[in-house]
């Protein structure tokens, strides 16, 4: 026991290992900063209440502070930091920065350990190259870019010269060659525009996302091109592969609806096999053929494409965009400046084509001076008792509490969306959740607002449960509607938005009631991983029972 009269600082230390480069990418497809964090504690007895802090002076961190209530002793511990890095920082961000990291270990708000670490923070729209993660180039395939939908008409003009139907798009039946033909279309439509090539080197750091301006410039990169094709061949329905080497990257697709198990793969002699003459389940091409200083057709451009492969010097990986999407790697939102500095644009927000929404039908809250007799009637077989939770609210193990930093934003979004993602708290949430509070707990969620508001933007609704908990809830949801609605014919799923807190008059006991309710559908997510959720009708109700119980009760 004679330890305890040294210092902390003597047995405490924080080691770890952050990446090297840090983009909004990492931000948007939920990628950890560290690749390793550990406390570890050297002495021979436990130490308690341990706070970690992480900052970063100019902005790139959101606020995170974690307490440990005990690390044993001569033990080592890992810390997860999900959802770290700030992404008004990167949205904003056009050069090249150096930032560092400092850890903080307070122990009765003293210090007792520290740590930093250097790292460099790329602009908007950035890879890291081919040293980072090449799974994020699935996000900077960007299907809904207006210039995909300019290639997809003149890749129409070139497949009706040929006698192809183009119209449908996609995979219809099991004619390989239709599909070859379409992407043939594509490559024909790209190469008149006589692109000139830049030199961009994909080992480092490099801009990924200048497919906007292909079209207009006339100018891309190996890279920026290989994500444009893609992004056409999404957008007309196919599932693209990205193929990358340390120096050289191409593309091509599925000739059939599939995709591979992987959403990344060094399996070099399946994708011979796959793109080999009498198998044909893939077709790749040199997309350095593409480039105005070149003149081959599409077939030769496939030959040249198996001539590097079998070389093996080029190409060191695959990216399957399909399988990245059913893993949740979707387009990164795009980035425009508007009267109030950077905004992101989702897919929708972006696209020319989208149907644009209706306008909000806004109907004053209120009873109904005259009533029908029917109506009266309906009002009298209201369930007024404390046993109907649109009276007396309890949030067990039933209910699923979502992210909301805004409702009217969270309708607009759910409205917008259509599917809607339903994903498992980020480490702030989990921390709120620990707390215990269930109402009120956007106060606690405040630093959380930027961050919620983004993903329901871009389709993601968070829980404060966890992953596993979320999905055990709303499986039981999803079964108790479907009993509801094939005993009665009723449907019982409903997002409630805000509550009211009240008291009964006897004896003062709390209660909480829901005040608006939306009814919603889920459904398992595409690919079968996860839920998803979207509005079920445009008609918001308003809680007629707690109206009802107001009037009895209070004469309200």
């Amino acid at each position: 026991m004679a330890q305890k009269t040294k210092k902390w600082e003597e047995w405490i230390q924080i080691r770890g290992e952050t990446a090297k480069y840090v983009s909004y990418a990492d931000y948007f497809t939920h990628r950890r900063l560290f690749k390793v964090l550990r406390i570890k504690n050297g002495a021979d007895e436990a130490v308690q209440n341990l706070t970690l802090t992480l900052e970063n002076e100019n902005g790139m961190l959101l606020p995170y502070e974690k307490t440990f209530e005990e690390i044993p002793f001569e033990s080592v511990i890992n810390v997860e930091t999900e959802s770290v890095l700030s992404p008004l920082y990167f949205a904003t961000l056009d050069a090249e920065k150096e930032e560092k990291i400092v850890a903080t270990l307070k122990k009765d708000k003293k210090v007792v350990a520290s740590a930093e670490w250097t790292l460099k923070a790329l602009p908007f729209d950035y890879w890291q190259g081919t040293d980072g993660d090449v799974e994020m180039l699935a996000s900077f395939v960007r299907p809904r870019l207006a210039d995909c939908a300019k290639i997809r008409t003149d890749a129409m003009e070139q497949m009706s010269k040929w006698g192809v139907n183009f119209e449908a798009g996609g995979y219809i039946g099991n004619d390989k060659n239709a599909v070859r033909r379409m992407m043939a279309g594509v490559f024909s439509a790209i190469r008149r525009l006589s692109i000139e090539k830049k030199q961009a080197d994909i080992s480092l750091p490099v801009e990924a996302g200048a497919g906007v301006k292909i079209i207009s410039e006339r100018k891309a990169s190996g890279l920026e091109l290989a994500l444009f094709v893609c992004a056409c061949f999404e957008h007309i329905g196919l599932n693209p592969l990205l193929v990358v080497g340390n120096k050289e990257i191409t593309c091509g697709a599925w000739l059939y609806d599939s995709c591979f198990t992987d959403t990344v793969s060094d399996d070099e002699e399946r994708l011979k096999a796959y793109v080999s003459d009498g198998i044909n389940n893939v077709s790749c091409f040199d997309v350095e053929d593409l480039f105005s200083d070149k003149n081959v057709a599409y077939t030769t451009s496939e030959a040249h494409f198996r001539q590097k492969l079998e070389g093996g010097k080029y190409y060191e990986s695959y990216v399957d965009i399909r399988r990245c999407r059913i893993s949740s790697v979707m387009p990164l939102p795009m980035r425009a400046r508007g009267l109030k500095g950077y905004e992101m644009l989702s897919e929708t927000d972006a696209s020319p084509d989208a149907l644009p929404t209706d306008l909000t039908n806004t109907q004053s809250l209120k009873l109904e001076k005259e009533q029908t007799k029917d109506k009266q009637w309906e009002r009298r077989l209201l369930d007024l008792s404390m046993k109907n939770t649109l009276l007396n609210f309890s949030p067990t193990k039933g209910v699923a509490h979502l992210c909301s930093s805004d409702l009217d934003e969270l309708l607009d979004a759910l409205s917008q969306n259509g599917d809607t993602l339903l994903a498992g708290a980020t480490r702030e949430g989990a921390e709120i959740a620990k707390k215990g509070i269930k109402y009120g707990v956007s106060k606690e969620a405040r630093k959380l607002r930027e961050l919620i508001s983004i993903e329901n933007r871009s389709g993601i609704l968070r829980s404060y449960l966890s992953e596993e908990m979320l999905l055990e809830t709303v499986g039981k949801l999803m079964r108790k509607n479907k009993e509801a609605y094939e005993e009665s014919g009723t449907k019982i799923l409903y997002i409630a938005l805000g509550f009211l807190r009240w008291y009964t008059r006897e004896d003062g006991a709390e209660h909480y009631a829901p005040l608006v309710l939306q009814p919603v559908t889920i459904k398992k997510s595409k690919g079968g991983v996860g839920y998803s959720l979207s509005l079920d009708g445009d008609e918001v109700s308003i809680n007629s029972t707690l109206l009802e119980y107001l009037k009895q009760e209070y004469n309200i």
